[in-house]
């Protein structure tokens, strides 16, 4: 009796450090993640973090938890380019666009819906860390400041689509706009601030579209040579927005600021310029 009270003592000691390890092992965070309070705790940990923008622009989420291309990805692309003649319509996705037969209940105006709030939610998550980050020193002002820029730059194009898309066009700009997100939810309560917010005009989002750009324009390099945004970029998407306002001398302002009169082939910013014969393009 002795014995088999000890080879169960001793088999509930063994569990007990096994499971103790266990929950060790549990409580270990994953190499590919990070909590808010680290996600901004270094220079190279902030960077990341705007990129997991960009990756939201372009790579959102369709029906089943599928990856898509959406809101500014290759199904976006796909979708435009599905307007021509010379379409081979091989699956129904591409008819919808064809026909221009969508309605608010069309997958793809769902999901755009979804995954433009979704990128606009995690700029806005983004910034507030860039900005706790400049705070404590982690980045300078400066190094802060553009890439507060980039998610500005990102959340304006998302809010810009949304416009385009679910609202009223400019021509009437007391119309009903969308709601313009500029906090990120995280827990219950910013969440139920968001389900506070209604409807703004069409006006007032143009307006918080442009302090956007104005604020990247003002922070982004201009010598920027990749896929990320730059002044030209800010630039570019002013002229954008301010055509869909018929705004057509900010229009001409905003293009002046690129086009060099004395060279129209090279930007003024950033040293882009035409190739000689266009087979040279890279």
């Amino acid at each position: 009796m002795n014995k088999l009270f000890k080879n169960i003592v001793f088999i509930a000691l063994i569990l007990g450090v096994i499971s103790c390890k266990q929950d060790k092992l549990l409580d270990v965070l994953p190499y590919d993640s990070f909590t808010d309070a680290t996600a901004f705790s270094s220079k190279a940990r902030c960077e990341l973090s705007v990129l997991g923008v960009y990756d939201a622009a372009q790579s959102g989420f369709y029906a089943s938890g599928q990856v898509r291309g959406y809101p500014f990805g290759a199904a976006s692309f796909s979708q435009g380019d599905m307007r021509g003649e010379d379409m081979l319509n091989q699956a129904l996705f591409f008819q919808i666009t064809y026909e221009n037969t969508y309605s608010s209940g069309s997958a793809n105006n769902v999901y755009m819906w979804h995954t433009l709030y979704g990128l606009i939610n995690k700029a806005n998550l983004v910034i507030e860390g860039l900005q706790t980050a400049g705070n404590s020193g982690v980045l300078s002002t400066a190094d802060a400041n553009k890439l507060i820029g980039e998610c500005r730059f990102l959340r304006a194009m998302a809010h810009h689509e949304l416009c385009i898309h679910f609202s009223r066009p400019y021509a009437e700009p007391n119309a009903l706009g969308i709601v313009y997100r500029d906090f990120g939810t995280k827990d219950q309560a910013t969440i139920e601030k968001a389900k506070s917010l209604s409807r703004e005009t069409v006006v007032s989002n143009y307006q918080k579209i442009l302090a956007d750009l104005d604020f990247a324009e003002a922070n982004l390099p201009s010598d920027r040579q990749n896929i990320r945004a730059g002044i030209v970029a800010a630039i570019a998407l002013k002229m954008r927005v301010k055509s869909h306002m018929g705004d057509w001398t900010g229009v001409k302002t905003e293009g002046a600021k690129l086009i060099n009169v004395s060279s129209p082939g090279q930007s003024l910013i950033g040293g882009y310029k035409l190739t000689a014969l266009p087979e040279t393009i890279r």
